[in-house]
């Protein structure tokens, strides 16, 4: 399964002359389908042993179209002023490019629907920087997609959460139409 920027970064880690450490914190990985996945006391539990936080999602819906779109949600906020995201893409060939204050208040992606290829995960991969940190916005880049026998989908994402400067202490993450089928994955990881 493809990964996104922070799979290269980690392919070096274990934090040895000065290669930054990525600790997996939780995982989820789904047995049953299920429309929400979250992950609560995220800095309670690990804000002060880390810097920045890495998410690493692979999913799949169970309904049938081509791609679904997923809503990543932080600290509970569903206000849409309080994420602004930007996008390159590409759908097999060209490039595109858009950039909203998003009307479904959270960051977005997307993932492959039930109708492609059997057996096609997506990927979402997100790296926030000082995500632990009580004084800025959360900035966030990272990509996602999937490609299977007749389609490519790829996303390049990078924004901001600015509901205050808090530290991110929750993510939920929520399909618009559906629910995530077995296997999906979900994932966090500290960064040192």
């Amino acid at each position: 399964m493809p990964f996104g920027l922070g799979f290269f970064a980690t392919a070096g880690a274990g934090g040895a002359g000065g290669v930054e450490a990525f600790d997996l914190l939780e995982s989820v990985v789904l047995t049953d389908t299920s429309s929400l996945v979250s992950f609560t006391n995220i800095n309670t539990n690990y804000g002060s042993q880390y810097k920045n936080l890495q998410v690493r999602v692979i999913a799949r819906s169970n309904v049938s179209q081509n791609s679904v779109l997923g809503v990543m949600r932080i600290n509970g906020s569903s206000t849409s002023s309080h994420y602004w995201q930007y996008d390159l893409y590409s759908e097999g060939f060209g490039v595109s490019s858009a950039d909203s204050n998003q009307s479904n208040a959270g960051i977005l992606y997307r993932y492959p629907g039930n109708s492609r290829d059997n057996g096609v995960f997506g990927y979402f991969n997100i790296d926030f920087n000082s995500a632990f940190d009580s004084t800025t916005y959360k900035s966030f880049v990272g990509t996602y997609g999937w490609i299977d026998s007749s389609y490519y989908y790829h996303f390049l994402t990078s924004g901001q959460y600015r509901n205050g400067t808090s530290p991110i202490d929750s993510l939920a993450f929520a399909s618009n139409d559906g629910s995530f089928l077995p296997g999906s994955q979900f994932q966090i990881y500290g960064v040192r």
